[in-house]
């Protein structure tokens, strides 16, 4: 049974540690939900289990965010219902949906800040801030990411600030600001290394070969795309290996590569279907199309319309829902 102490003892401590701590295996969590029966506990495993399944499988991710929420709110628990609206916002996030992503976030923020639950108030901070850089709102990104990164550094758990840094060096990368994209990126990475196989890792080798990439650094950009697709096998992380390999295609036709290009892009369209992620799908998709009209092909089995006009409805959605918050 000592595992067993272990595990709960990871999930529900609030105290911080000196390095950050990896979360356990979903495997492990199934479990340990079959061997109790405490419910505040079992809303907790719930939750882990929908952060862990946001990678792989963002409709099992939900399904366990929306389990633990309803748990949670009939044990009126407001740890776990935060914790639980946090991971569910995740999920929408991955899929796209952004209005709904960022509704859950600030609610779990409101409830993180009423329960005085600060490892749910930087979770939340940190995740509103990775919405907004998906949306390209790179200052409103910074200035929630930045406030998740001073809590963390409270906590100093370099697990989950690696996100929060990799996010700050991604908003500025954008920004076209490459030398502090670079800074942040590095040290995101340097905290990400000391969890090998960890759900951090792909996305932010990732981001440092599109660093490299922006910085004219072809090889070694090539050589982070690589490492990227390499650990994500460790993880069963779809979702960051259908993004690697789309950069890969990226770098090749930039290269003036269409073959290996039309390739790694074929294998990040894959991909994304797979996990449905509507904006990787977009960008994939238009590569291939420029890809396949160069090659003078007549028929182009890919569409792009329909989820330009998706992307433009969800901007314009979270911009409404975003004035309304502020």
């Amino acid at each position: 049974m000592k595992p067993f102490y272990i595990i709960l003892l990871l999930l529900t401590s609030t105290l911080p540690v000196s390095v950050g701590q990896m979360p356990p295996s979903s495997d492990s969590l199934k479990r340990l939900l079959l061997e109790t029966r405490h419910d505040t506990i079992r809303v907790m495993l719930l939750a882990q289990l929908s952060s862990n399944y946001r990678f792989s499988d963002p409709d099992s991710s939900m399904l366990f965010a929306q389990q633990a929420m309803q748990l949670a709110g009939t044990l009126n628990f407001p740890k776990g219902e935060a914790r639980a609206l946090h991971t569910y916002g995740e999920a929408r996030r991955f899929r796209g949906e952004f209005p709904q992503a960022l509704e859950a976030q600030f609610k779990a923020l409101q409830i993180s800040k009423n329960s005085d639950y600060l490892e749910g108030e930087e979770l939340s901070l940190g995740s509103i801030g990775q919405v907004y850089n998906d949306l390209n709102e790179y200052r409103q990104a910074l200035h929630y990411l930045y406030q998740a990164n001073k809590i963390n550094e409270i906590r100093s758990d370099k697990y989950v600030g690696s996100r929060w840094l990799s996010g700050i060096g991604n908003a500025y990368e954008r920004m076209n600001m490459l030398d502090s994209a670079l800074f942040f990126t590095q040290k995101a990475q340097s905290f990400s290394s000391l969890f090998p196989a960890n759900f951090s890792g792909t996305f932010i080798l990732t981001r440092l070969g599109v660093v490299q990439s922006r910085l004219g650094h072809f090889d070694l950009a090539l050589h982070y795309f690589n490492e990227a697709i390499k650990s994500s096998y460790a993880t069963n992380d779809i979702v960051n290996r259908g993004r690697a390999q789309y950069r890969i295609a990226e770098l090749y036709y930039a290269a003036k590569q269409p073959d290996s290009s039309l390739h790694y892009c074929r294998l990040a369209f894959a991909n994304s279907n797979l996990v449905f992620l509507n904006l990787n799908i977009l960008e994939a998709s238009t590569l291939l199309a420029k890809l396949y009209k160069e090659k003078t092909t007549l028929i182009v089995p890919f569409t792009t319309r329909k989820l330009q006009w998706q992307q433009k409805t969800l901007y314009t959605d979270v911009k409404n829902f975003s004035s309304s918050n502020f």
